[in-house]
């Protein structure tokens, strides 16, 4: 067999490289890259992450205040929504003390949210007058008046009535460190009579029982 040569008188060695290896900078350039993407990737995964725990938060808070609701019609019962920082919790009223009793019995009993998540609640400020009249409908008035004057700082934030309608509330659900009207915030909301939606900051802007609670005064 005839040996190849390179050159004339000089034959060619057959396990010599053919090209060349990559350089210390482009390996590093390579390297640089592949953690940019990494990191992007985490990032993404905890914020889909953060975004379904305040989702399901919300979503937990609305389905719960319906339960509550059809409770207070089927008891004839008026219940409370109290909303915390970090928690939110049930209450009903005992007629024969004049004291809310909070509700322990699951699904009610207080839960605090991930540690990272926060209520902050609103409600219509024209109700406290109307939820003194209808303790006053309910009940002996002066009872209602007690109830305004020396128990308000018991009292729930949401009153639900027998009749199934209850004050109207916002609660926004953000992440600790955020601002309210962060565009990955939720809210449970109603206008006291429909149901209680759970929808993103960004979804309840367009929504049209949203809009009617904007011309609301909430304290």
């Amino acid at each position: 067999m005839r040996q190849a040569t390179s050159a004339p008188g000089h034959p060619v060695n057959a396990n010599a490289p053919t090209g060349r290896g990559f350089t210390l900078l482009e390996l590093t350039v390579v390297l640089a890259i592949i953690g940019v993407l990494t990191a992007t990737v985490v990032l993404s995964i905890t914020d889909a992450g953060r975004h379904r725990h305040l989702r399901a938060e919300a979503e937990r808070l609305a389905r719960l205040v319906e339960l509550a609701r059809d409770e207070a019609l089927r008891g004839n019962e008026i219940w409370g929504l109290t909303v915390d920082e970090g928690a939110f919790a049930f209450q009903r009223y005992d007629y024969a003390s004049g004291d809310w009793v909070e509700v322990t019995e699951r699904p009610f009993s207080t839960r605090p949210a991930e540690e990272a998540v926060l209520f902050e609640i609103a409600t219509r400020f024209e109700d406290e007058k109307r939820l003194a009249d209808r303790f006053a409908a309910l009940k002996a008035e002066e009872d209602a008046q007690s109830f305004v004057a020396e128990d308000e700082d018991a009292s729930p934030n949401v009153a639900i009535y027998p009749g199934g309608d209850m004050t109207p509330f916002k609660v926004t659900v953000f992440l600790r460190g955020a601002d309210e009207d962060d565009e990955s915030a939720w809210l449970a909301f109603t206008d006291g009579v429909g149901r209680v939606r759970a929808l993103s900051i960004r979804e309840a802007d367009t929504d049209d029982q949203r809009r009617l609670l904007a011309d609301f005064d909430w304290r």
